[in-house]
This record gives structure tokens, sequence and C-alpha cells, in this order.
């Protein structure tokens, strides 16, 4: 039998789990999550299963995190294997942007902005070459997701919605990359890709820090929403020092005639 959770080669019925990722079998001769405290729990990413059959269990990961991300965002209860988070964002980011670079070479002018920017240091202002920007790649995602965790957890901190560690926000974000798969498909791939990191970002700040989606989501945005309320109370208050000033006028201007 093969394990219908990492993929695993099962001899025989013998034991009561799978060898490889630990997962209970029921008497139905499915799988089932074993009986165990929350912190023994872990993402199938980062189990044993991973190092034996990484490609079966990046698939499958994928697949929950697209299916059922608050489901899968459960399982982030324990503080190790930061390295394996890190790694899936590496893999699922580096092929999301290496097909949407390999898509604009085919439809530059869907996809016109990824790598356009020029390089004003170190190049003496030179446009770097495709296939240098597409090296650099891990480094973006990596500096790219963790600036993005960072924002994500200080505006949790100031919104109060924060209820567990920094290290747990960057994980969200790190297996939220597997959005950026999506940029294979051409024309509305980023767009798509965009949508859904939101979507997988808010899910597991909800899931992971005991809020709502709607909470979350308020959270993310509160220097737009900041910003929003000092242009509406600038804007009401030129109004009323206009009409002050109208006012103002009015008595005045048969003095000047």
């Amino acid at each position: 039998m093969i394990c219908s959770k990492c993929g695993n080669s099962l001899d025989s019925f013998s034991t009561l789990n799978c060898s490889s990722c630990g997962n209970f079998y029921s008497d139905n001769n499915t799988l089932s999550l074993p009986p165990s405290s929350p912190e023994s729990i872990q993402p199938l990413w980062e189990s044993p299963a991973a190092k034996n059959y990484p490609l079966t269990v990046f698939f499958l990961t994928v697949k929950e995190l697209f299916s059922a991300p608050e489901r899968f965002f459960n399982t982030l209860q324990v503080k190790k294997n930061m390295s394996s988070a890190w790694l899936f964002a590496l893999v699922a980011g580096s092929i999301g942007y290496t097909a949407a670079f390999l898509w604009s070479l085919v439809l530059p002018d869907s996809i016109n902005s990824l790598f356009a920017s020029k390089n004003n240091g170190l190049l003496g202002g030179n446009e770097p070459s495709p296939a240098f920007t597409l090296m650099f790649t891990p480094v973006y995602i990596s500096i790219e997701f963790f600036i993005i965790a960072l924002y994500t957890h200080f505006m949790l901190l100031i919104t109060r919605k924060s209820k567990n560690a920094f290290y747990q926000t960057i994980k969200i974000t790190a297996y939220s990359q597997s959005a950026m798969l999506l940029n294979v498909v051409p024309f509305f791939g980023q767009f798509l890709a965009s949508v859904l990191f939101i979507w997988q970002l808010i899910t597991g700040i909800s899931v992971v820090h005991h809020t709502t989606r709607i909470k979350a989501f308020t959270a993310l945005i509160f220097p737009l929403i900041v910003l929003a309320l000092l242009f509406v109370t600038v804007l009401l208050l030129l109004a009323f020092l206009g009409v002050a000033l109208s006012g103002v006028f009015t008595d005045i201007l048969p003095f000047l005639q």
C-alpha cells in the first residue's frame, strides 16, 4: 500500500502508522492524524517524508495550501524547521518568478515590469541582463517575504492582533509563496498569484494569531485606513475654512465697495 499522505511504500499493516510521516491507520485503511498534542503536529513539508519524497511532498503541500489553507496553517505550531519553510518559499517562489520571466519573453507587453528595473548601483546605471536578474531570484524572494513578514507582524502588534511569535508570521509568509506558482498561467497569472497570496496570508494570520479574516485584513491595510482618515479630515478642515472665509469676505465686501 502507498501512504496517501507522503507517498511512502508500506509493506504490511503490522504497524498502526506510516513509518515515514507518522500518520495513523484507521479501520477502513485510510490515514488519519495521530492522537497527539498540537505541539507535535507539523506540516508535511517539515516531516521526515520530505527528505525521502521531496517532489511528492512538495506537490501535496501545495495542493493543501491551495485547497485547504486553513487546515494547513493549523499545523504551524512549532518553532523548529524554519529552514524548511524558507526552502519551500525559495522553491515555490523561484518556480513562479521563472515562469513569469519565460512568459515575458513570449508576451513582453503583458509582463513588462518584472525584470525591467535598471541598476543604478554597481553596474553604473546599465540595465542587468535577464539571466543576471534570474540568477539572484532566490535572494530577491528571501528579502521580499522577510520584509512582508516584518511589516505584517508590525501591523499585528500595532493593532493588537498578534497572539503568537514573529517566527510563526515568517512561516505564514514563507508558505504563502506557493501562490507564486500561479505565474505559470499566461496573461492573468500575476494577478491570480497576488490575489491568492493575499488570501493565504490573511488565512494564515487568522488561524495562527487566532483572529478573523476581516480583522487580519484590517490589520494589513491599517496604514491605508489612517491615510484615508487623515485625507478626509484635511478635506473637512479645508471645507470648513472655506465656508468661514467666505462668510468673512461677505461681511467686509460692502466696506470695500
